[in-house]
């Protein structure tokens, strides 16, 4: 009875905003923890076999890959993404035009790294040979994302996932069997893997690709991309500034080993950014839907639904990040585990100016974009240079928050106020409820500081994370769920 009652429900709200956006939010989820994710269930393995300073030229390796990922790309990404919803009939010519584009593109970029060789090796402090692997690796995962961008567009997210797994998958299975086998630099157990898998799935990705292009080179093309895509490429070269850039400095005024301790941190907050890019992939297509067609109240209500979703998934875990650190990490990695709660709520900041920045790509107002990404990365390389030598790695932390916020704040005045649409989503949407969060980890330190009993403190836990459920969700659990 209750069974039949279930379906029911289901089959009445399947065909909801919440439930298709959950339908998608679950593809999009389980890609990232199997895209990336995996990453993150392999720590407890990797911290194991590499020593911490290993570990932090392992993290520059794959900042490198990301880095040199976006400027092959140039943008094109999003502008793949973008078109797919103009009204035009021609994204065949628009996808061939800028795989032409790519090729010639990285071929200019491949000169200027080879002149730049001895730069490059200084900056970011790590053998030549992973610098090279990096690039290659950077250029094959080009063709991966165009794909990945057109499957996103098109709705198809198990495709999405289902890659993204299979990816993973064969990632770590190499990964670990290389890093065993190797007895000295293990670092280039997983670098080696992550070209391997880079070009299995370059050949799997390119020739559905091909298939839905026409090589017709047409400069309007290459001109969207770019209008479109050259203000997204300093968006997210300051973004990687900002994820990124903390422990290429550490690795340079501290040293590996440092670098390696803050990319575990990094690491194990990481998942709360996972969690919320899978939303976000879900989130962009309903938003760009619904703003078509003017249902401005349907978004504000769902952006606070999802918002308090990322809230109460940011609060739990940093209810349990020692426990998170312990079980993940050797004990030469545990003392990192102090950070990973201010690196979850800058992935919170991270989640809410996404929001507005949505706006920008809409509207086609990237370059906006570019600008405050480069304020806010300049800000966070300045404040790094200056405090690192005085504070340690752990303050890298702290200004990770701090530009993440100041990105919050440009990029809600750039809608307000520059971009000036007949309606967008306020502050008082998403900030109410924030702060209620901000209020429970503030309690929770408290209370955590006076009470040392292990079981008390766990109940307190529960109670608080419970309590914070009833406060967001409880209206909303009576509108879906009425009595069965």
């Amino acid at each position: 009875m209750v069974k039949e009652k279930i379906i029911k429900l289901f089959n009445r709200n399947k065909s909801s905003d919440l439930f298709q956006f959950i339908l998608h939010s679950k593809n999009y989820v389980s890609a990232n923890i199997f895209g990336k994710g995996l990453a993150f269930i392999s720590i407890p393995i990797f911290t194991r076999l590499l020593i911490p300073a290993d570990y932090g030229i392992l993290a520059i390796f794959l900042s490198f890959i990301g880095l040199f990922s976006i400027i092959f790309d140039m943008g094109v990404r999003g502008s793949i993404l973008r078109y797919y919803y103009e009204d035009n009939n021609d994204f065949d010519s628009f996808l061939g035009t800028n795989l032409i584009f790519v090729l010639g593109w990285a071929t200019v970029i491949a000169i200027i790294s080879i002149l730049l060789k001895s730069t490059l090796i200084k900056f970011f402090n790590i053998p030549f040979a992973l610098l090279v692997l990096g690039a290659t690796i950077g250029l094959l995962n080009v063709i991966f994302q165009y794909y990945s961008a057109y499957l996103e567009a098109s709705k198809q997210s198990k495709t999405v996932r289902n890659l993204n797994a299979t990816r993973s998958v064969i990632l770590l299975a190499f990964a670990i069997t290389i890093t065993v086998l190797l007895t000295d630099n293990r670092y280039y157990g997983k670098a080696i893997a992550n070209l391997i898998a880079s070009i299995i799935f370059f050949i799997i990705c390119l020739k559905p690709l091909l298939n839905l292009s026409r090589f017709s080179f047409q400069t309007k093309h290459i001109k969207y991309s770019l209008v479109f895509g050259i203000p997204v490429v300093f968006h997210l070269l300051s973004g990687r500034i900002l994820t990124d850039f903390d422990r290429i400095i550490i690795n340079q005024l501290l040293g590996n080993k440092d670098a390696g301790l803050y990319s575990f941190a990094y690491n194990v907050g990481m998942i709360q950014n996972l969690i919320s890019m899978g939303m976000l992939s879900a989130w962009t297509p309903m938003f760009y839907a619904k703003l078509n067609k003017q249902r401005h109240g349907e978004i504000s209500k769902l952006a606070s639904k999802y918002a308090r979703l990322v809230y109460i998934l940011a609060f739990s875990l940093i209810l349990f990040s020692r426990e998170l650190v312990v079980l993940l990490a050797d004990i030469k990695y545990h003392k990192a585990f102090k950070i990973v709660p201010i690196i979850i709520i800058s992935y919170v900041f991270f989640y809410l100016y996404t929001m507005y920045v949505e706006f920008a790509f809409y509207y086609k107002k990237t370059y906006m974009i570019a600008i405050f990404s480069i304020i806010a990365g300049t800000i966070n390389v300045g404040l790094n240079y200056l405090l690192i030598p005085k504070y340690g790695y752990q303050v890298a932390a702290w200004t990770t928050l701090i530009s993440y916020a100041v990105l919050l704040i440009l990029h809600y005045c750039n809608v307000r106020f520059i971009i000036k649409p007949k309606w967008f989503t306020r502050l008082k949407v998403f900030l109410p409820n924030f702060f209620i969060m901000i209020l429970f980890v503030f309690l929770y330190v408290i209370l955590e500081e006076k009470i040392h009993k292990i079981y008390i403190i766990f109940g307190i836990k529960l109670i608080l994370l419970s309590i914070l459920i009833f406060i967001y969700f409880s209206g909303w659990i009576k509108n879906y769920f009425p009595r069965l």
